[in-house]
């Protein structure tokens, strides 16, 4: 413990080198940074040499639990100090594997050594808020002339492609509320899943009977299946918005 009590002295702030973005699930979002494992181990390798303690990640399958568990240990002369943890696998890829490694991998060592590698994100993604990595944004020398912006760039097509009679947004001669949505790409990249459902149900309720209601599911048919496939946990929720109008409609006279 004097060893480690020497490192710590010498280890000073870990870099937080990835930005994560959280979408709560009521209210604005935020964005909070952490560090990756390699940026923790080149925080404290060094000082845990200088000192002669050395540490060690091991993987090992317990048949009793039927579960893999991550054992990460701090070594000094015959001295050591221990922690073993599951890992928790939601399938049996190896790449599913691997992340769950890595994951324990930075919480266990970080915990051993007593630094702080993450900025408290206020337990969203314990509450199931959802959490969206950023991409850094690369860095450039300003430009002596600052020049015009660009005009936004359009949404890159659905994977899944639309009936040909609906090429434009809105179909001719019927309730205009009938249009095919857009999905809009936000600053990371990814499609905004969630503001393109909040505007599909909004126009739903909009609508005057059932039929005007399968027309625009008809229309949507292409971003209502991609948001299925990319976003299912967004998709169940309009499902089940989805629902209560088509029962709306059912009630009416």
């Amino acid at each position: 413990m004097t060893a480690l009590a020497k490192a710590q002295g010498q280890i000073g702030d870990i870099e937080r080198d990835r930005t994560v973005k959280v979408q709560s699930r009521s209210g604005p979002g935020y964005e909070f940074k952490y560090a990756t494992l390699s940026a923790i181990i080149k925080g404290i390798k060094k000082p845990l040499s200088d000192n002669g303690i050395s540490y060690t990640q091991v993987i090992s399958w317990n048949d009793a639990d039927r579960l893999y568990y991550l054992t990460t240990s701090l070594h000094y002369e015959n001295e050591f100090i221990s922690s073993s943890c599951p890992l928790i696998l939601t399938d049996g890829t190896n790449q599913q594997f691997g992340s769950a490694a890595t994951y324990m991998k930075r919480y266990t060592l970080s915990a051993l050594v007593g630094v702080a590698a993450d900025e408290d994100d206020d337990a969203n993604a314990a509450d199931g808020n959802e959490v969206k990595e950023m991409k850094a944004a690369p860095v450039r020398a300003p430009d002596p002339i600052k020049p015009p912006p660009e005009p936004p760039k359009r949404p890159s097509p659905d994977p899944i492609k639309e009936p040909e009679h609906y090429n434009q947004n809105v179909a001719v001669g019927i309730n205009p509320m009938i249009r095919k949505i857009d999905v809009d790409v936000m600053e990371d990249g990814n499609h905004d899943w969630m503001g393109w459902g909040k505007e599909f149900i909004n126009a739903a309720r909009h609508l005057n009977n059932a039929l005007e209601l399968a027309e625009f599911e008809k229309v949507n048919m292409a971003p209502l299946k991609n948001m299925e496939i990319n976003a299912p946990r967004m998709f169940a929720n309009l499902s089940v918005s989805l629902i209560k109008v088509r029962k709306s409609f059912e009630r009416q006279p």
